[in-house]
């Protein structure tokens, strides 16, 4: 029988791990302090600088990217937690695009998240793919190497659909169909061209495609909306119907003499401040400078520095240079959307060449007194929705030419007389009242087509009210007098239907004889940015509720009309009754 000791046996299989152990620790020591640390937090604008080298080719602005100022505020704001959208109102030629592929690729590779980009259409969407997409993968090399490249057996990304190693998606769609906003996440989501016709909803479409759009962000916590574009006619316009309800922020730059911040503006010659032209004797620009609204001071792009100036870490030689380094975007209103920010960008802003301070004088000067042409300019130069009310080719002074004293409550020289009635929901009182009215200006034309503005009334009350509608009746069928003792009776009336108040605009209008010219208007909707021929249209309408008829009328065409008869000058020009005149005219006759 064998004795066996197990107290050797269980001696002689104990093995030594204690080295090895170490080694495990060391090497879990190392990949925690190194390979599995999280990368240092890079800002965009350091990212972007690194990363993306522009060619020649490309951009006046070669070599290692440099942002430009509303361009580092853009970031700043999009990268805000509180943002969940961007509703941009720009100039052309300010940078944009550049900014959002170059953003894009910052997104795409360095954060591995998804961007879905919107063009008007699939062949403008193509087109930004040729132009600025396809470069991006030569200019950001880091991007263009996580680019997926497709296994034995699959085809090519499509220029639509791009993957990446990291699992970011760039998707370019066009924004023409509903179905471009379905069936996929991405949490950034950035429509170009917003104000373009395709964006507009159609008939039996889903709703808005920018809430479409915006849905594709459902999935993640913190989506981001981007809706840029240069404008087009207020009350029109898709981008400022949407940056309307933004906190509109508005850029503000330093004074190179004073350095006290304002807003630069495009202002009328007489204003003490705003950008100032000056001309030769053949009426061309010469120079163009900004007066600073502080001191006074001629701020000039070109202006150089007697020495450099650092300005938020930036080496400025030049005036404009210090405008760009000390820009700063605040809001200027209080957002009626939470997290929805507006930012609005004028091409003077921008460094590109063409976007010189004396090729935008010139520029102006070339078209400041035709609508179109203005049209074009105040869109593609100021940056906002053209509106004839608001933005005015006439200086202060020439509109005061236009006011005159009239020798009876009619110049002698009018032949005919209208009036024009426009239906206000709250013009009076406060949003608790609600009281509306209705504000009426008669005008009279001579034989040559010149206006009289003879006087403007206001007639509370909404419409439908018997009180406010035999007030506004009684004024229809007021005569007015001349010098001569002849009277006058306004021979035709237009009613604006009015938001609220359509059938009973209507209904009034109804209760006057054809012969009294009587009619209730509406202005059209030119979702399609089709024109008409005529202010007037060739056929009446009629309210299939009611049955009565009214008139759809052309109103930009009606405004480009008013504009012209404002652009006339001497003999031709228009007459405005001073102030209190009327009431001196009544009282003396009695």
């Amino acid at each position: 029988m064998l004795n066996i000791d197990h107290g050797d046996i269980a001696g002689s299989l104990l093995v030594d791990f204690s080295e090895g152990l170490a080694a495990l620790r060391q090497g879990v020591g190392e990949l925690r302090d190194d390979a599995l640390q999280p990368r240092p937090w890079m800002d965009p604008e350091t990212w972007m600088h690194e990363h993306i080298d522009l060619p020649k080719s490309k951009t006046e602005r070669s070599g290692k990217l440099v942002l430009t100022g509303y361009q580092r505020e853009f970031l700043r704001l999009y990268f805000d937690p509180e943002t969940s959208e961007i509703d941009g109102t720009k100039g052309i030629r300010v940078g944009m695009s550049l900014l959002l592929s170059t953003l894009a690729a910052y997104i795409l590779d360095y954060l591995g998240e998804s961007v879905t980009i919107a063009q008007p259409t699939e062949e403008d969407a193509k087109q930004f793919y040729k132009e600025r997409i396809e470069p991006l993968f030569t200019i950001c090399p880091s991007l263009g190497a996580k680019r997926r490249q497709p296994a034995r057996g699959e085809s090519q990304d499509t220029w639509n659909l791009i993957e990446f190693t990291n699992g970011a998606v760039l998707r370019l769609v066009g924004a023409a169909s509903d179905d471009s906003f379905r069936r996929y996440g991405s949490k950034h989501n950035w429509g170009d061209e917003y104000s373009a016709n395709a964006w507009r909803p159609k008939a039996g479409s889903q709703g808005s495609k920018a809430d479409l759009f915006m849905g594709r962000g459902g999935e993640y916590a913190r989506p981001k909306l981007i809706l840029i574009s240069s404008p087009t006619v207020k009350g029109e316009c898709l981008t400022t119907e949407r940056y309307d309800k933004s906190d509109k922020q508005e850029p503000w730059n330093a004074c190179p003499h004073c350095q006290e911040m304002q807003v630069f503006e495009w202002g009328e010659k007489d204003a003490p401040y705003g950008f100032k032209l000056q001309r030769d004797v053949n009426g061309f620009v010469t120079d163009v400078h900004y007066e600073c609204r502080h001191c006074h001071e001629a701020i000039r792009e070109h202006d150089r520095f007697e020495k450099s100036v650092t300005v938020n870490g930036r080496e400025c030689f030049t005036h404009k240079e210090y405008l760009d380094a000390t820009t700063q975007y605040r809001p200027s209103a209080t957002w009626k959307v939470p997290g929805r920010r507006g930012m609005y960008v004028p091409q003077w802003l921008s460094p590109n060449g063409q976007a010189a301070w004396k090729l935008l004088g010139q520029s102006f000067l070339n078209n400041h007194k035709d609508p179109e042409e203005r049209k074009t300019w105040v869109n593609n130069v100021m940056g906002v929705a053209y509106d004839d009310f608001t933005t005015t080719a006439m200086d202060a002074s020439e509109g005061s030419r236009w006011v005159k004293d009239y020798p009876a409550e009619v110049p002698g020289d009018v032949v005919v007389l209208t009036m024009g009635v426009d239906t206000q929901t709250n013009k009076e009182g406060n949003h608790l009242e609600e009281l509306a009215s209705r504000e009426c200006a008669v005008v009279g034309f001579n034989r040559f087509g010149q206006s009289r503005v003879i006087g403007h009334w206001i007639v509370e009350g909404a419409p439908g009210d018997p009180g406010s509608d035999a007030r506004l009746r009684a004024m229809i069928n007021r005569k007015f007098k001349k010098r001569n003792g002849t009277e006058m009776g306004i021979l035709a009336t237009t009613i604006d239907m009015g938001g609220h108040y359509a059938d009973e605009v209507r209904a009034f209008c109804a209760t006057f004889p054809k012969n009294r010219n009587v009619w209730a208007i509406k202005g059209r909707n030119n979702a399609k940015g089709t024109r008409s021929a005529t202010v007037w249209p060739k056929k009446v309408s009629r309210s299939s509720k009611s049955g009565v008829f009214f008139y759809v009328i052309d109103s930009q065409l009606a405004r480009d009309a008013i504009f012209r008869l404002m652009q006339m000058r001497g003999d031709a020009a228009m007459w405005v009754l001073r102030s209190g005149n009327l009431d001196e005219i009544q009282r003396q006759s009695g």
